[in-house]
């Protein structure tokens, strides 16, 4: 678990099947020893994003002036409320002056942050609970053991999170949100070219001076509303459609012309589109159907009659011919959307209704289907469940306790206050903010931290409570999503807190995971005296086309039919601070980002920035994730085999890295500063690996590389080392590696073909019904610890109790070895896929414009 990387990001090489020499690595450490130069010691990091970053898969090197230490990838034991983690790996050791590589085990544990867009966990604070070195004599074991304590402890680690969750994921059962809605929104469905339009609510005219024309600010067309002709004008791409009936739901037709009141458009970007298209361009655009919703809404969109092709060995078939995801299955028709499932037997008319119980069938698309994403939401399957433990993960950070939110609470008027169902709380309803009242203090939740004042417009300081009767909040109250904002420790100084999925919309039904709470909430509209609205919206868990992308652990849309612009909520949020409109673009991140991107979420105060550009030969590209005070930027710069990206932090870090490839060799250095240090490192990568290096101001070196091979030492739970060979399992003692007999059931896991009972099964599980999900949450709370002393012991160590952690494995070590080799190969490969769905764009979901 030692080393560390540039800020370029992980490469994407996954370990082999078979291990070579570990004199490859002094041929890496050879080629950077030239380059070494002058350093300060490096500042220790306080926040993830500050963590300097590392490779990703194993084994990982560190040399010393002590030594050399090999670390294979940690076999976790436990994760208790994703807090602690405890585990433990194998290792190898070179000892300074010395030869010999001795093999040996250490047990871990430590805190953890998670990182789920990066897709890390953050291993901090590592204590090592005990060092085994089978075969050596006390006094070598000793010297070695304090070698590796003084290493594995010098630095935060980062550890691929999908590796972590494949270890853990058969022992914990999250709990689902209760009282979610799953009846289902409206659906419409088109064999020809179709539009949705959704308004979120009636439409909601906002005037133009001067100019007697309007804009519907409740949807995220360009929708407007000229009076004196009682005429509605719909812009679609470069077509123009008008419609005469005042509600929206008459026949439309293409017009040519527009009255003059387009042209006197305000010269703002926000018209910069429409008054690009007045008068109407010639196009040769198909006059489309216009669906129109004041409601949230999906639209099914197929060429003709729907085209379905059967799915290899099962009876189960999936249309081809729309993006969204449709299957027939006898003579039912199943929908997937916003993690939901809705069937109907008859396209054109419906009804949907609500799959209470899915086809078992389903579990049986394959993994490399062209329509496996669904199997997210597939009961019992391994991505279900895996789905599931990341909506569950905190992400936390660490605050000051004087920190004041950079905000002003403004409401319309005097602020107004409704109670929440079920609780003896009060909401504030004429604000974008979530504001909550409790006895005679008032509670605000923003950018996933919790504030307390004594007035509804604040001032607020962070609190180091929260009432629980926050916790009792319902899902069908707009201020829901705040329950999942926690506050997890307070020392005075500083408050830690943190969010689960839940607080941007991702929600577990303890079976799978879905887009939002299935629950409206009406917006909040109001008019001053001179007939200009106040609006306020509430996301919405429909009218996105939501799907899950494996890529990112999150929810994306694919908002092609929805409105022109991708990614905004369909929404305009007026500003009554400045009196500005934020239209489109600007309010809503799709997490579905390419070309230029500006996301916010006003309910959650959490935004994102990127700017994207791209050729085969060159890329360039900025980000910036702000939470709170704290804030990330990068720059990257590549082209011609060379790149640089910059970086710098809110907290003071800044720096510098390079790169260039040439040969299929790449080089590069970089420069790290924060609080007048600076420390400056060495790479190179080759076919063989990669390795840096990094001197300190004291003189010690300090070299970490990755060698391309494979990871195949194993730490039994007695502190034994095992290898996986091609043959089987080795055991390593006093005489060396010696052939472990395998027992009978090992004959597929020996081929490499095995995978643990618990995972196969899962893939063939239908729906489980709430006794069974109750029955595997009971077991899980109840299961016993594992003991174990954490002293050390010269031949074998014992790791701390397991907390609720996994169940307890089989006492048959193969069968235990075999369980650890299946999570270690399933957690890298979901890695590999995960990082080749991000570089080809992620998924497509939902209907699809023609």
């Amino acid at each position: 678990m030692g080393g560390s990387r540039c800020v370029s990001g992980a490469d994407n090489a996954v370990a082999g099947c078979r291990r070579e020499p570990v004199a490859l690595v002094s041929i890496l450490l050879l080629m950077i020893s030239a380059g070494a130069v002058a350093q300060t010691a490096p500042v220790a990091p306080s926040t993830m994003a500050e963590l300097p970053v590392t490779e990703l898969t194993y084994p990982r090197y560190t040399r010393t002036n002590a030594g050399l230490l090999v670390v294979y990838a940690p076999q976790i034991e436990a994760w208790p409320d994703y807090r602690r983690v405890i585990g433990r790996s194998a290792i190898e050791v070179t000892l300074a002056g010395q030869e010999k590589v001795v093999p040996g085990s250490f047990g871990f544990e430590g805190d953890t942050k998670t990182d789920l867009a990066e897709r890390v966990v953050g291993f901090f604070n590592l204590q090592v609970t005990g060092v085994s070195f089978p075969g050596a004599d006390e006094a070598t074991a000793t010297r070695l053991g304090d070698f590796v304590r003084a290493t594995v402890s010098r630095a935060p680690k980062k550890v691929p999170l999908d590796l972590v969750m494949s270890y853990v994921a058969d022992g914990l059962v999250p709990e689902g949100d209760q009282g979610l809605s799953f009846l289902p929104p409206r659906i419409f469905y088109s064999r020809k070219p179709a539009v949705l339009v959704i308004l979120d609510g009636p439409p909601v005219k906002v005037p133009l001076k001067g100019i007697g024309l309007s804009y519907a600010a409740n949807t995220n067309w360009d929708l407007f509303w000229v009076g004196a002709e009682s005429r509605w004008f719909l812009l679609n791409r470069d077509q123009w459609l008008v419609s005469k009936n005042q509600d929206l739901r008459g026949k439309w037709k293409v017009t040519d012309e527009l009255p003059a009141n387009f042209r006197q458009l305000p010269m703002e970007d926000n018209w910069k589109d429409v008054r690009a298209r007045v008068p109407p361009p010639k196009t040769k655009q198909k006059t489309p159907v216009v669906f129109v919703s004041e409601t949230p809404a999906e639209l099914i969109l197929t060429d003709g009659r729907p085209d379905f092709e059967r799915i290899e060995g099962l009876d189960l078939r999936y249309a081809t011919d729309t993006t969204s995801d449709l299957f027939q299955l006898d003579e039912n028709y199943y929908y997937l959307v916003s993690g939901r499932w809705f069937s109907t037997q008859d396209l054109e008319d419906g009804p949907w209704l609500p799959v209470t119980t899915l086809p078992a069938v389903f579990a049986g698309i394959p993994k490399n289907h062209a329509k496996a994403r669904v199997r997210v939401a597939v009961p019992g399957t391994e991505e279900a469940q895996l789905a599931m433990l990341e909506a569950s993960v905190p992400r936390k950070a660490t605050i000051k306790a004087a920190a004041a939110p950079q905000i002003k609470v403004t409401y319309n008027g005097a602020p107004e206050f409704e109670p929440i169902p079920g609780t003896t709380l009060t909401r504030a309803v004429n604000t974008p903010y979530d504001v909550l009242g409790y006895g005679a203090a008032f509670y605000l939740c923003y950018n996933a931290t919790w504030y307390v004042g004594m007035a509804p417009e604040g001032p607020w300081r962070v609190a180091p409570k929260v009432p629980d009767e926050i916790y009792k909040i319902p899902p069908s109250s707009p201020a829901y999503h705040v329950t999942h904002v926690k506050i997890y420790g307070s020392d005075g100084q500083t408050v830690t807190t943190g969010y689960t999925g839940g607080y941007t919309g991702t929600y577990s039904t303890s079976t799978t995971i879905v887009y939002g709470t299935g629950w409206y909430y009406p917006p909040y509209v109001w008019y001053d005296d001179y007939y200009y609205p106040y609006y306020y919206y509430y996301p919405t868990s429909y009218g996105r086309g939501a799907g899950y992308n494996p890529a990112t652990g999150n929810y994306g849309a694919a908002e092609a039919v929805y409105g022109p612009y991708g990614g905004a909520g369909r929404a305009a949020v007026y500003n009554p601070e400045t009196g500005a409109y934020a239209r489109g673009r600007a309010v809503w991140d799709s997490n579905e980002m390419a070309g230029q991107a500006i996301g916010y979420n006003p309910r959650t105060g959490t935004g994102v920035a990127t700017n994207r550009y791209r050729t085969e030969d060159s890329f360039w590209g900025e980000t910036l994730v702000r939470r709170g005070d704290d804030w990330v930027y990068t720059e990257s710069d590549w082209a011609n085999g060379s790149g640089t990206t910059d970086f710098a932090t809110s907290r003071g870090t800044t720096g510098t890295t390079s790169r260039e490839v040439s040969d299929g060799k790449m080089t590069g250095s970089g420069e790290i500063s924060r609080g007048g240090q600076t420390a400056t490192t060495e790479m190179v990568r080759t076919e063989q690996g990669v390795a840096r290096q990094m001197t300190t101001e004291s003189g010690e070196t300090i070299t970490t590389a990755r060698k391309a091979g494979s990871d195949d030492l194993y730490a039994a739970k007695d502190g034994e080392v095992y290898k996986r060979t091609d043959d089987g399992w080795q055991k390593y003692g006093e005489g060396g590696w010696e052939n472990v007999k395998p027992s009978g059931e090992r004959a597929s896991a020996r081929q490499g073909q095995s995978v643990s009972g618990d995972a196969a099964d899962r893939s063939r599980l239908p729906s489980l019904d709430e006794a069974s999900r109750q029955a595997a949450r009971d077991a899980a709370r109840t299961m016993p610890p594992q003991a174990g002393t954490g002293a050390r012991d010269p031949g074998g160590w014992s790791s701390a109790p397991a907390r609720d952690g996994p169940a307890t494995r089989s006492t048959d070590r193969t069968r235990e070895l075999d369980r650890d080799y299946n999570a270690r190969r399933q957690g890298y490969d979901r890695m590999s896929q995960r990082r080749s769905m991000g570089q080809r764009g992620g998924f497509r979901g939902g209907g699809r414009r023609r």
